[in-house]
């Protein structure tokens, strides 16, 4: 018994020892301390840390190098200080976004192992910063801080009138090897008042992503591998790529440089310059770990028709009912525009959507192609492993071909606005079908957050939900195309898929609550708006989208609703009706935070994105009802003053928007090119 009562002596002793008051009285009792040459996510995470702590009691404690270390009581250590060293952490060990956070006698070690370059950063290819991320775990888990949306009004920081620190000793890991919301319109030529707004808002945005770990330790990131190959080998090796229906290897008409031309992926030849070019490039790397051979196919379906690539297919009777392979149809609309998918994959064919037979896979030949590049690699080096895609017409799983476990796989699921159970389905079936085939590993990199334009979506129930199913069976990373930046209007969905980046299985109504907490005491009224508009995404049909997409097109003759001219549609998807009872779910906000400013901050910041929807709303109505009276060679007066009505819709768009610039409600830029070529929306240059 008295060994016993002896032992939780010494326990608490040493909790005692290890726990420390750092801010009190108005006063701080420590510093932080960063090595006398830091690097930058060391740089960038006492800074960091300075900040929250600065608005959780409204001082802020100094950052010293180390050489300088003041006589304060304690410290806060970042990276790399011989304090770390002396308590026997060796910052050379840690892996990539590893990090520790671990007490000391008179303090804090935050430490981890970083790879950042010249600046932290989380597009990069392999920007990770573990050091950053120690502090970002202490700001979240201990002192509860939050990030909900970019921007000051967006940062949860309880105020603090004392801080203490207690035992601490803990380390981790990201998840995901790979983390990626491919930002848009970074330097978008329209839509904002100046450079400046705009840079302020792609730089809060930014920094809301790497607060959220956004980054990689590894490159997964291969873009379209062979849309150069054409200028380079088009004249001396035309056997390399694709033979079309008319008995040519040539680019279809409109792609005079041949970026989307595809390849002839049975050519032993093609495998074996791919690896001579890979060859050369372990050189300038780490042989023991030589960087991934991108096979990732031109951003077209697989389009040769050629014998061997054709024997190298799996039988299925889709290839006879198709236009392209069972009829040979020349893969262009017929208004004679370049278009890269039609026929050959979905059948959209310009101004109309065509119903085609479903087409068949090629997955089989390239599944073929990839083993064939990786056998010629692993004759140079045992370690080779090649990233690759399932993409286009060639997403679900080879039928007769077993990959190896050295083939990651970039997958590009299908599915976009409106996201529902068959896009579901069809992730689940793939996924399922390429891990029967043999792949282990797999990143996931789908189009659908491209949906949906600056309107209120929610749908991020569904796709959070998708996303914790894709980390169970393999997927190692994401690179999601893209961050359009409508916060505001599409906050809960990028939120909930943020979030589960650095927790896979953290579910939608855990980043609801979190997201909610935002709003306290309204947010039970912010859940029910919320709740309206996943409502409403989730109750719309393919077919009755389908429906208003034919009967809208762009000023290019394109049907509306796609990636880059959904706005095109927006008068006939959002009815007025839907913004008036939207608003009164944000009254009902307002009453319930009555004299709590911060909060109706917030809630003003949803309502105007509410409100630039509307507008882009009305805009589109205004234009579609000019476009359809000059279609209609309508008398010379009533096409004036519908374009009246037009332009006084636009400038009044165009005002709100720059008067919200500073709000962070949306990246306008994105959508503002778009309007302007798909819409002929007369936006001004930036200045």
């Amino acid at each position: 018994m008295k060994k016993f009562i002896l032992l939780c002596a010494v326990a608490m002793l040493a909790l005692q020892s290890s726990a420390f008051t750092a801010f009190d009285q108005g006063k701080w009792s420590a510093d932080i301390i960063v090595p006398d040459k830091p690097n930058h996510a060391e740089a960038f995470a006492a800074n960091e840390l300075q900040y929250h702590f600065g608005k959780m009691t409204g001082i802020k404690p100094a950052i010293v190098k180390e050489s300088q270390k003041s006589a304060l009581p304690y410290h806060f250590y970042i990276g790399n200080t011989a304090a770390a060293r002396a308590a026997g952490i060796d910052k050379s060990k840690f892996a990539m976004d590893h990090h520790q956070i671990k007490n000391v006698k008179d303090g804090v070690i935050f430490t981890g192992g970083d790879r950042n370059g010249n600046r932290v950063g989380h597009q990069w290819s392999a920007a990770c910063q573990g050091t950053l991320y120690a502090v970002y775990d202490y700001l979240e888990k201990d002192l509860g801080v939050k990030w909900i949306f970019p921007g000051e009004l967006g940062e949860i920081i309880p105020a603090r009138k004392k801080l203490e620190v207690g035992k601490l000793d803990r380390s981790g890991k990201e998840p995901l090897v790979a983390r990626r919301m491919r930002e848009t319109g970074q330097k978008a030529p329209y839509g904002w008042s100046s450079k400046a707004s705009r840079d302020k808002f792609i730089a809060a945005q930014g920094l809301f992503l790497i607060r959220h770990r956004m980054g990689a330790t590894e490159n997964l990131y291969q873009g379209h591998a062979f849309a150069h190959y054409w200028r380079e080998y088009g004249k001396t090796h035309p056997e390399y790529f694709s033979l079309l229906p008319n008995g040519k290897r040539e680019p279809l008409k409109g792609d005079p440089v041949g970026e989307y031309i595809t390849m002839c992926v049975s050519n032993p030849g093609l495998h074996q310059l791919i690896v001579k070019k890979w060859k050369s490039s372990i050189n300038r790397t780490n042989k023991n770990n030589p960087p991934l051979i991108n096979l990732c196919e031109n951003d077209t379906p697989g389009m040769c028709t050629c014998a061997q690539c054709r024997a190298w297919d799996a039988d299925d009777p889709r290839f006879a009912a198709s236009d392209y392979w069972g009829k040979g149809k020349d893969p262009l609309t017929r208004s004679g525009r370049f278009h890269r998918l039609s026929y050959v994959q979905w059948g959209e064919d310009g101004d109309k959507v065509v119903k085609v037979n479903d087409p068949p896979h090629l997955s089989d030949r390239y599944a073929k192609f990839y083993m064939a590049v990786l056998a010629e690699a692993k004759k140079v080096n045992p370690n080779a492993r090649v990233i690759a895609y399932a993409y286009a017409n060639y997403t679900e799983a080879p039928k007769n071909t077993r990959l190896s476990e050295d083939i990651i796989l970039n997958f590009v699921p299908s599915g976009g606005f409106p996201y529902g159970e068959k896009a579901t389905k069809s992730l689940k079936e793939k996924v399922e079908g390429w891990r029967a085939a043999g792949i282990r590993q797999f990143v996931l990199r789908p189009n659908y957050m491209l949906m949906g334009w600056n309107m209120p979506v929610n749908l991020g129930r569904r796709i959070t939900r998708d996303f914790t199913y894709a980390a169970s069976r393999g997927m190692i990373g994401t690179n999601f195309d893209s961050l359009t930046g409508a916060w505001a209007n599409h906050g809960m969905m990028l939120y909930s898929l943020i979030r589960s980046h650095r927790q896979p299985d953290f579910g939608y109504e855990n980043a609801l609550r979190e997201y909610t907490s935002a709003f306290a005491p309204a947010d039970k009224e912010i859940t029910a708006y919320l709740n309206f508009w996943e409502k409403f995404c989730t109750t719309i049909s393919q077919q009755k989208y389908d429906k208003i997409r034919t009967s809208n097109v762009d000023n290019r003759g394109n049907i509306g609703g796609g990636h880059a001219n959904f706005f095109i549609i927006t008068a006939d998807l959002y009815p007025t009706e839907l913004f008036v009872e939207a608003n009164k779910l944000l009254d009902a906000a307002s009453r319930r935070a009555a004299g709590n400013e911060l909060v109706l901050k917030r809630i003003d910041y949803l309502r105007k994105g509410l409100r630039d929807a509307e507008l882009t709303r009305n805009c589109r109505a205004a234009h579609k009802v000019w476009q359809l009276a000059k279609a209609a060679n309508k008398p010379r007066a009533e096409r004036v003053k519908l374009r009246d009505k037009y332009t006084k819709a636009f400038r009044e768009l165009v005002a709100f928007r720059q008067s919200a610039e500073a709000d962070f409600i949306c990246n306008f830029g994105h959508f503002a090119v778009y309007e302007r070529f798909c819409g002929g929306w007369e936006h001004a240059r930036v200045k």
